[in-house]
């Protein structure tokens, strides 16, 4: 067991469903709480050679995708994950990176500041800073790219920086039911992106 600090009303949300908007959100008025969770992501992969296996890539995809899908009923959504984004309590994976939700307008969020260089960034934010102009506005299915990478990552433990290179790493496991929901998830256009498995 690991204490963390966390936001309370975003572990209420994630465990209850219900709490106003306004409460999620980082402010200084939102009080912190320390709570004990199982082990954090990345102290989960360094305890198992830097890899989950396949059914704890599905468990983290899926459990992480249900959190946005409520966020997104709040007209809140994230731009993208880190592995020190996700945290492990009585095996669910949470998101508890209160900083990163944003507010959707017209299906869209604004990123107003350029995050550091990471290979979890969805397509349309690009790893070349230098071609990014903010504020960025970009679909709330964004996430989704970003997830399907972090998830990738977690179940091959091989670096990439391009959707190519990581569509070369998917490929080693073709058939099976994630692999056509990564497909999905990893299109270009954040539109026709889905998190369906089937």
């Amino acid at each position: 067991m690991k204490e963390i600090t966390i936001n309370q009303p975003l572990l209420k949300f994630w465990v209850l469903g219900t709490v106003p908007t306004d409460d999620i959100k980082t402010t200084s008025t939102i009080k912190k709480i320390k709570i004990l969770i199982d082990i954090t992501l990345k102290d989960k992969l360094s305890g198992q050679h830097n890899r989950l296996h396949v059914h704890e890539c599905e468990q983290m995809l899926l459990d992480i995708y249900q959190q946005m899908l409520m966020l997104n009923k709040h007209h809140l959504s994230v731009s993208h994950f880190e592995i020190d984004d996700i945290v492990i309590i009585e095996k669910k994976y949470y998101f508890i990176n209160d900083k990163k939700i944003l507010n959707v307008k017209n299906s869209h969020i604004t990123i107003k500041k350029l995050y550091d260089e990471s290979m979890f960034l969805p397509y349309e934010m690009g790893n070349d800073i230098e071609t990014i102009s903010l504020p960025l506005n970009i679909h709330i299915n964004s996430y989704i790219y970003s997830l399907s990478l972090l998830t990738l990552y977690c179940l091959f433990n091989t670096p990439f920086k391009t959707r190519d290179e990581a569509m070369k790493i998917l490929n080693q496991i073709p058939g099976i039911e994630l692999y056509w929901c990564m497909c999905r998830c990893l299109e270009i256009e954040a539109r026709e992106r889905k998190l369906l498995y089937i």
